[in-house]
């Protein structure tokens, strides 16, 4: 995707280009989702982001729902230290450098 092609889409969605300037961490899809379901209404307690990466939901997720408890979880302990990095203060410390799989065991 070209730059030309992701600043128009941030344009085209109401707060995004701010977001995406000023917060540490961003994805527009993440932005959409989340969006989508605070003006739907729903107000989670808990958040669980599986797989959390560098946290590109779980950033939008601590602006977005302020009030919801974050939990990312990431197996790479290197990731897991970027991701805290990318955190607010308050999500990092929720960061949990755990696999998550359908049975117990280690790999």
């Amino acid at each position: 995707m070209s730059k030309l092609h992701r600043i128009s889409e941030l344009l085209s969605v109401p707060g995004a280009l701010h977001c995406a300037l000023t917060w540490k961490k961003f994805s527009l899809a993440a932005y959409l989702i989340l969006m989508r379901i605070k003006e739907a209404g729903v107000r989670p307690a808990t958040v669980l982001d599986v797989g959390a990466n560098v946290g590109q939901f779980s950033v939008v997720a601590s602006y977005l729902l302020p009030e919801a408890d974050i939990y990312p979880v990431e197996p790479d302990p290197v990731t897991a230290k970027r991701l805290r990095s990318n955190l607010v203060q308050r999500v990092a410390a929720n960061v949990i450098v755990t696999a998550v799989g359908e049975r117990a065991g280690s790999v």
